[in-house]
């Protein structure tokens, strides 16, 4: 019985996606790969986390709704944005005119990422293209108007690439 369950362990580990081991270089590698643009984003406190430890907001971008993703390995950064964003989200539900659902309280993050497109089946079949915005590091300003930023530099010198919004309408 020792056997089967060292066995099994060993297939777990076998199973294990390798990205949630490869060391930071190599994440920041796969995931900024071709190069970082800094942007001004809008985060509603809409969020989830995914199965590898990434955490994925609702944002939005020039009116268009994206997801924006901290990967795994900046969550636990992500603490004071959060609070922030929960902070927010309690004043603004104890106040008489409250926004009509949690979509329309966003709030202003300044954003050093990468861009990629996610294609997927909606409920009736149709094939459906989300934006996403992998953060590696972003800033906001706290309640007494200092800049606060978190995150890092993506490990690699990579591209830093000038945002250009026509660009980004045409993906």
């Amino acid at each position: 019985m020792h056997l089967d369950a060292h066995n099994a362990a060993n297939d777990m580990l076998e199973r294990r996606d390798p990205s949630l081991d490869s060391p930071p270089s190599g994440e920041d590698s796969r995931l900024f790969g071709r190069g970082v643009v800094e942007v001004g984003l809008e985060l509603t406190p809409l969020r989830k986390s995914s199965s590898r430890g990434d955490v994925l907001f609702v944002g939005f971008i020039g009116g268009v709704e994206i997801e924006v993703i901290f990967p795994g390995r900046r969550r636990a950064a992500i603490t004071p944005l959060t609070a922030k964003l929960d902070r927010l989200s309690r004043v603004v539900t104890k106040m008489k005119t409250q926004p009509q659902s949690l979509y329309d309280l966003r709030y202003s993050v300044r954003a050093l990422g990468s861009w990629r497109n996610n294609t997927f089946e909606d409920k009736d079949g149709a094939l459906e293209r989300r934006h996403q915005f992998l953060v590696a590091r972003w800033s906001f300003l706290d309640a007494d108007g200092t800049e606060r930023t978190f995150g890092e530099v993506p490990s690699k010198q990579l591209k830093i690439q000038n945002f250009d919004k026509k660009t980004y309408d045409q993906s």
